[in-house]
């Protein structure tokens, strides 16, 4: 994947790819979750700003592994809707 290049996906489950579309392979990796509950975009906003602030320079454990990171949206209510639940993946290595 690219650098900078953000994609819209969904779980591939073998067949044809349709035209103008693209395949591509999540690599394997041990990933940190975040948990964001809120209306989009202000809810992803806000975790995304936690992480960068504070949870990296602080947990201790952890540093950004790779440039591939993944934002999860659910299906079940609005995304304006209080309840609404996202979220944000990130590659992760143990320090060393």
């Amino acid at each position: 994947c690219e650098k900078g290049i953000y994609h819209i996906a969904g779980e591939y489950r073998g067949g044809t790819i349709p035209q103008g579309f693209t395949l591509v392979q999540v690599p394997a990796a041990r990933w940190a979750k975040f948990k964001c509950t809120g209306p989009v975009p202000s809810a992803i906003q806000a975790m995304n700003s936690a992480i960068y602030k504070n949870w990296l320079a602080t947990n201790g454990t952890y540093d950004l592994d790779g440039t591939f990171d993944i934002e999860w949206y659910s299906s079940e209510l609005s995304m304006s809707d209080l309840n609404y639940r996202s979220e944000i993946w990130l590659p992760v290595r143990e320090r060393s």
